[in-house]
């Protein structure tokens, strides 16, 4: 079978599937070098723009850039080529690398989130001793309105590339003497994130200790309820409150728009009289 040694344009374009207007930027660039037809200034690519256009595909597929591209076509040889290949080979390792620490991470929210949907937390008061704990804590946000809250984890979602919103418990220390009686909220000293382990970026720590601990389910209104029970239990059985209470939402807005699927759970750190 014969084959063609020049092509027009349009038919470069349907061959590789790539727009007129992309062919003649890489003419511009000196990727390409169409012959010109001296009476009609019709462009013609041989084999060499097909071999050019080949090995450009190719390369961007490896996540080089057009300039990398065109700077190798200029001066290739087989040590550039080598090294172009191995610096590839690193950012692919890279990339996996990521890529398994993002699987760690969601396999860990979604671990968080069977455990505690549906809510396997007991409603009654328990006791649990706790080692230290460290996470990460936003500025005192000095209100009540949950949609502030809100607003703020996304903030913190943000300039916080380490913590994904989803999944994670979103923990809120409470000020139950500075809040307003008639208020159906607590006011909210702080918001932080509870981590794994401590990292650099840890900026709090809960201490460890004994902690009183009850959980509900539903509505996030209901947390100065189970406070008050926590506070009465402390009377009941002759221990005291050595912190403020901790709201932890265990799952919320980010996990579910239903409220009745909301799980949250209640600690007071303690000690004997």
């Amino acid at each position: 079978m014969r084959v063609k040694s020049k092509y027009k344009i349009s038919e470069i374009s349907s061959m590789f599937g790539i727009g007129l207007d992309s062919l003649r930027y890489y003419e511009r660039l000196g990727i390409l070098s169409p012959e010109r037809d001296p009476t009609n200034d019709y462009r013609y690519y041989g084999l060499e723009d097909i071999k050019a256009l080949n090995l450009l595909i190719e390369l961007r597929q490896l996540g080089f850039t057009i300039a990398e591209i065109r700077d190798y076509l200029h001066d290739r040889s087989v040590q550039r080529t080598k090294g172009l290949l191995e610096a590839e080979i690193d950012s692919i390792d890279r990339q996996i690398e990521r890529l398994l620490q993002t699987k760690q991470s969601i396999e860990k929210r979604l671990s968080n989130i069977r455990r505690y949907y549906p809510c396997r937390l007991p409603s009654e008061i328990v006791v649990h001793e706790y080692p230290e704990r460290y996470g990460i804590v936003i500025e005192s946000l000095g209100n009540t309105v949950p949609e502030l809250n809100y607003v703020t984890r996304v903030l913190l979602s943000v300039d916080e590339r380490a913590l994904y919103s989803i999944g994670n418990c979103d923990c809120y220390l409470l000020d139950a003497e500075e809040t307003d009686n008639d208020s159906l909220y607590l006011t909210n000293k702080n918001i932080f994130f509870l981590l794994e382990e401590r990292t650099p970026k840890s900026n709090f720590t809960l201490p460890q200790g004994t902690y009183l601990s009850v959980s509900y389910t539903g509505e996030l209104g209901q947390t100065r309820t189970y406070v008050e029970k926590l506070m009465n239990y402390c009377i009941e059985k002759g221990l005291r409150a050595i912190s403020d209470p901790i709201e932890m939402c265990r799952i919320d807005t980010f996990e579910t728009d239903r409220q009745e699927e909301y799980v949250t759970e209640i600690q007071l750190r303690v000690s004997a009289e």
